[in-house]
């Protein structure tokens, strides 16, 4: 069982991190949206 729950935990632990990284890149991508649109 114990390994079960740390698959589990390291497996939430990737979603989270996933979650993370595409809302940074959404982010980023509104600020390059932004920079540009302000350049033209």
């Amino acid at each position: 069982i114990k390994s079960g729950i740390i698959e589990l935990l390291s497996r939430f632990d990737a979603l989270e991190t996933n979650l993370l990284a595409s809302s940074y890149d959404d982010l980023i991508q509104q600020q390059v949206n932004k920079y540009n649109h302000y350049r033209h």
